[in-house]
């Protein structure tokens, strides 16, 4: 009998040494962590967090034990604290992403940290375990046809694959044997979920999706400590995770697994510049870079023709899109503005969120905005690849100016960039800009760090 992948993934998580990992994957890895503490620490204004994280306090605050929620302290159960770190680092869409619908980041940190806090881990072994996770992940969600399957049959993939992640990274952390990866593995694909009819509708629940499931996954870990068993099928098998999440049996498994240890699929996570979802990202940096190289004036501008992949179009699936005036406004709008402003910020009303309907009519009532919105043409093809927008506008003269891009150049940083896009959120966070020095300079010579426990103590605000 071949083995599964559940098997041969719990092999690979479970021997993975920081030694093993290569100089470029660790500095990757950290820029991830970095990013995933910058951006829930940014998100703490957010009402909506505050309040579930105020109830998740209610419900499982303990005396002794359990993890903190970044930010605040307050000690809660791990899973607890998992959730909402997850839920924080999430919130403000600018988490990073994997092929535009998952976002390992903001689900495999918190997960990893729950479990890290408190038991004595060392910065190399929290390293490892994010490294172990990230990869696990990516690698379920790799075939480039997986989550579109996943999307058109009514799931949303962020959570869906989001699971094991966190289960990689908790089970790594717990020191679980092969035997138990195999368990926590399966046992995640049993508590995988999340659908996209939230997104489609724009309604609040898609928030709870990633930390739910990276509750789901430190808990499948929690148990498979326990000699709670899974089945080892539970992936790959007839009636397991692909099957159920895509509705076809007929996958290449094989490419999952392919080079695993050898190549890291986790170095094509990709960075989020800006809190607006993924495929918006690259017109926005697109329009940025062409209106500066150009000295573009607005008021000479005829027409803007935007060309995507045309998946990026019928978000969050071709088989369930959005309305087509939030699909056109969301990313018009954001070229629109990256258009007049030659730039894009951090903060305020229009960097957009989940739900684009109250920024878009804002900036819909600046006369100069509404008149490039009419002008916007949103094109999806199939002639694109994912994250490769080409942008073609023509002046009032009839001259026109074009622009492509390869949306690697633009968002796959490493932890250099990392730490100059970091550095643009210091003026919204809750702690002094030197207290977030403080953190960087922790997450950039982690492998250093005896504990990550003063990593955690630097995210509350000194009083």
């Amino acid at each position: 009998m071949a083995e599964t992948l559940a098997r041969k993934l719990a092999r690979f998580t479970t021997r993975l040494t920081y030694e093993d990992i290569p100089d470029e994957i660790r500095d990757k890895v950290k820029a991830r962590i970095l990013h995933a503490f910058g951006t829930g620490l940014a998100a703490h204004e957010s009402s909506a967090c505050r309040n579930i994280k105020e109830l998740v306090i209610s419900e499982e605050a303990v005396a002794r034990g359990g993890a903190t929620i970044l930010g605040d302290g307050a000690k809660v159960t791990r899973p607890g604290a998992a959730f909402v770190n997850c839920l924080y680092m999430a919130n403000r869409n600018q988490h990073d992403s994997y092929r535009m619908l998952t976002h390992p980041g903001c689900q495999v940190v918190p997960a990893a940290l729950a479990i890290a806090e408190g038991n004595d881990c060392d910065g190399k072994e929290f390293i490892t375990a994010v490294t172990g996770g990230l990869e696990v992940l990516t690698r379920l969600a790799s075939n480039p046809e997986i989550i579109p399957a996943v999307q058109a049959h009514g799931f949303r993939s962020s959570p869906v694959f989001a699971v094991f992640g966190a289960a990689a990274a908790a089970g790594k952390l717990f020191g679980l044997d092969e035997d138990q990866m195999v368990s926590a593995l399966a046992l995640a694909a049993t508590f995988s979920f999340g659908t996209v009819e939230g997104a489609r509708t724009q309604t609040g629940e898609t928030a709870c999706q990633d930390p739910s499931s990276t509750r789901n996954g430190v808990w499948a870990a929690m148990l498979a400590k326990t000699g709670m068993k899974g089945a080892e099928s539970g992936i790959d098998g007839e009636g397991g995770f692909y099957h159920a999440f895509t509705g076809r049996r007929d996958w290449d498994y094989s490419t999952v697994v392919e080079g695993l240890g050898e190549r890291y699929e986790l170095s094509f996570m990709t960075s989020k510049q800006w809190p607006l979802t993924g495929y918006i990202q690259t017109p926005v940096w697109l329009a940025i870079n062409m209106a500066r190289e150009h000295y573009l004036d607005p008021k000479k501008v005829r027409s803007v023709r935007v060309e995507m992949y045309h998946f990026e179009t019928t978000y969050p699936s071709p088989a369930f899109p959005n309305p087509p005036t939030a699909a056109v406004m969301a990313t018009s709008s954001r070229v629109a503005y990256a258009l007049k402003n030659r730039d894009y910020p951090q903060y305020g009303s229009t960097t957009g969120s989940l739900d684009n309907r109250e920024s878009a009519g804002e900036e819909a009532k600046d006369p100069a905005m509404s008149r490039l919105l009419d002008r916007i043409e949103l094109v999806g093809t199939t002639e694109r690849a994912p994250y490769f927008p080409k942008i073609t506008i023509t002046l009032v003269d009839d001259s026109t100016l074009e622009g492509e891009l390869n949306g690697r150049e633009a968002l796959r940083f490493g932890l250099k960039e990392e730490n100059e896009l970091m550095r643009l959120l210091a003026p919204g966070l809750p702690i002094a800009g030197d207290q977030f020095d403080r953190i960087a300079d922790t997450i950039n010579h982690l492998e250093k760090q005896q504990s990550v426990d003063p990593l955690v103590s630097l995210t509350i605000p000194q009083r």
